[in-house]
Parts: C-alpha cells; structure tokens; sequence
C-alpha cells in the first residue's frame, strides 16, 4: 500500500481500523479527538467533511499526542480500553506487526 506523504498517516490509521474491526481508535491531537473505524476518520469535537476522502487530520498541521486502542462497537459511557496513550512511534510498531506497510 503506497501512500503520499500528505495523508500517510490518515491513510495507516484507516487502514489498520479496516483491518482491526474489532477495535476503534481514539486519536487525540492537540485540539481533538478522532475515532477511526472500520476505515473511516470521524472528529468528535468538530465538523466531519460530508466527503469521506477529505483527511480528518490536517497531516501538515496536527500532532498526535496519543491513541487509545477501545473495543468496538464504540460506547463513550462504557468504553473498554486494549490500551490507552500509545504513542505514534508504538502504533506505528502495533502496525508493522499487524502486516501493514508502514513505509
């Protein structure tokens, strides 16, 4: 899977929850919070483009602070947590490890 560098890790983090159906990501940056699933990036605290291939994540722009790994189907007043706060260099490894081209 080849990716520009512009949406690489939109592209990863989508591409690992299509993978993964069975967990949703929470990716908090320094002003938000984005779950991914089953392919698909959704804020939590800001407008969601209509456009599904518009990135969530301004790639240029965001840092990841961290990522918690929550069992699906997602429910925020009873989330079950595989892990919490991992960092991007640590999902990056999850991936490599789950067969994902991580390049």
């Amino acid at each position: 899977m080849a990716m520009s560098s512009s949406n690489k890790r939109s592209n990863l983090l989508e591409e690992y929850s299509r993978k993964k159906r069975s967990e949703v990501l929470l990716v908090h940056t320094q002003d938000d919070v984005v779950l991914v699933y089953k392919g698909v990036s959704s804020s939590l605290l800001k407008a969601t483009a209509l456009d599904l291939s518009d990135s969530v994540l301004d790639e240029e722009n965001t840092t990841i602070k961290h990522i918690d790994r929550v069992r699906a189907p997602y429910n925020p007043s009873n989330t079950e947590y595989i892990s919490q706060e991992m960092s991007w260099d640590d999902f990056l490894k999850l991936a490599q490890e789950s067969s994902l081209d991580c390049a």
